[in-house]
């Protein structure tokens, strides 16, 4: 599956990117995939606080969303966990 992630804001601001390649399991995905089709309401309540900007592919599926702090969902937050460690090997 590859994966496009930029994380926005904070008190600083500064812009992070995570762009690759991760082999997950069939259910991992599902599990994922199924967390995406469901569109988060914005949240207006935060200021210096982080979004999230999520791309993932597999195969022909794509999705793309935004998340901030508020709303992001514990699945994507451990994918995008999983994504940082990986960026530090």
């Amino acid at each position: 599956m590859k994966y496009e992630v930029f994380i926005d804001g904070g008190f600083t601001g500064f812009r992070r990117s995570y762009q690759g390649e991760l082999l997950l399991g069939n259910n991992e995905k599902k599990e994922i995939f199924r967390t995406l089709k469901h569109k988060p309401k914005p949240s207006n309540d935060i200021r210096d606080g982080f979004q999230y900007h999520v791309k993932l592919v597999d195969g022909d599926i794509e999705y793309n969303t935004v998340f901030d702090e508020l709303n992001l969902p514990s699945q994507i937050r451990r994918l995008i966990d999983l994504i940082k460690l990986k960026a530090r090997k």
